[in-house]
C-alpha cells in the first residue's frame, strides 16, 4: 500500500519531508494505554490490530475482527477521559500532529527521512542566518551611531581647533605689532622718562575757553618715502575749533611767548560765518628745552 502511494506521488519526492497514514499514528500514542513495563502490548480496535514489543511494532494487520470485550473495554483511558475506540486513530493521529507534527517518524523511508533530514538542516541553517543578519544589522546600527557621536565630536573639536588657530593668529599679529611699535618707540628715544606730559601742560595752560582742541600730537608720525614711519620731535601738531579767529590769535601770541617754542605756523582755518564754530590746525616747531 505504502509503495503505491509513494509511486502516485514520485513527482513530488524531492518535497516530501515526512508521511504518515491513520494507524500509524498510533505510535506516538501507545504508550499512553499499554503498560510499558511488559515486554508486548496489543491494541486491537475496528479493523486494525496493532502488536508492539517494547517500543517497536512486530505486527500490524487490518482486517474484520469480531472484538470480544466488554462494554467498559470499548474505550481507552487517558489522562481520565475515556477515548472511543472508534475514535482512538484520529485522537492519535491529532496528538501527534500538534506535539510533533514534524518530528514524528511516521513511516520509515529511506529517501523520505533523507528529505526530512535536508529540510531540518535547511530550516536550522535559516534560522542560524536570520540570527546572524539580526546580530549584524544590530552591530551596524550601533556602529553607525557611534560613528555619528565622534564624528559630530570631531567635526566639532576641528571648528574649535580653526576658531582657536584664528585667534592664535590674531594674537601673534597684534604681539608682533606690538614690538614693531615698541621698536620705533625705543628708535625715536621715547623709552625712557619722556617730557610729553610737560609739554601737554604748556600748551594748555593758557587755552582760552572759546578754544577747543580736538587733536594734540607731540610726536607726530612723519615718513619721506611713504614707507618707513619715524616721530618727528621737533614738531607738534595741533587741531581744534574756536568761534572767531581773534581768540586764536590770542592763544597763538600765548604759544609763542612760551621760551621752547621757536615758530607758530597756521597750516589751516576754515570759519563759514561769525555765528559757526571756525576749525584750524597749527604747527609748532620745537627749540631747545
Amino acid at each position: 500500500m505504502l509503495e503505491s502511494i509513494l509511486t502516485g506521488l514520485i513527482f513530488l519526492m524531492q518535497s516530501i519531508i515526512g508521511i504518515s497514514v491513520g494507524p500509524c499514528s498510533v505510535f506516538d500514542t501507545y504508550k499512553l494505554v499499554c503498560n510499558t513495563d511488559n515486554s508486548e502490548c496489543n491494541l486491537q480496535f475496528d479493523n486494525y490490530y496493532f502488536l508492539f514489543n517494547g517500543s517497536e511494532l512486530s505486527d500490524f494487520k487490518i482486517g474484520q475482527y469480531q472484538l470480544k470485550t466488554t462494554s467498559a473495554e470499548t474505550n481507552f483511558i487517558i489522562a481520565n477521559e475515556r477515548i472511543a475506540q472508534q475514535a482512538f486513530i484520529a485522537f492519535s493521529y491529532g496528538i501527534s500532529y500538534f506535539i510533533q507534527p514534524l518530528a514524528s517518524p511516521g513511516i520509515p523511508y529511506p529517501e523520505i527521512q533523507k528529505n526530512n533530514s535536508e529540510f531540518q538542516f535547511q530550516k536550522l541553517s535559516k534560522a542560524i542566518a536570520m540570527i546572524a543578519m539580526a546580530t549584524l544589522l544590530f552591530l551596524l546600527i550601533i556602529s553607525s551611531a557611534i560613528f555619528s557621536f565622534y564624528n559630530s565630536k570631531c567635526e566639532t573639536l576641528e571648528q574649535q581647533i580653526a576658531l582657536n588657530s584664528a585667534k592664535w593668529e590674531k594674537y601673534n599679529i597684534q604681539e608682533k605689532r606690538l614690538q614693531e611699535q615698541q621698536e620705533l618707540i625705543k628708535r625715536n628715544g621715547l623709552m625712557g622718562q619722556s617730557n610729553l606730559s610737560f609739554l601737554s601742560d604748556q600748551l594748555t595752560y593758557n587755552l582760552p575757553d572759546d578754544i577747543y582742541l580736538r587733536k594734540l600730537s607731540l610726536c607726530p608720525l612723519s615718513s619721506a618715502d611713504g614707507r618707513d614711519f619715524l616721530f618727528d620731535n621737533d614738531r607738534i601738531l595741533i587741531e581744534g575749533n574756536c568761534y572767531s579767529s581773534n581768540d586764536l590769535n590770542k592763544w597763538i601770541s600765548n604759544l609763542q611767548s612760551i621760551a621752547w617754542i621757536k615758530k607758530v605756523n597756521i597750516n589751516e582755518y576754515k570759519q563759514s560765518s561769525s555765528d559757526d564754530l571756525g576749525s584750524f590746525k597749527i604747527e609748532l616747531i620745537k627749540g631747545q628745552l
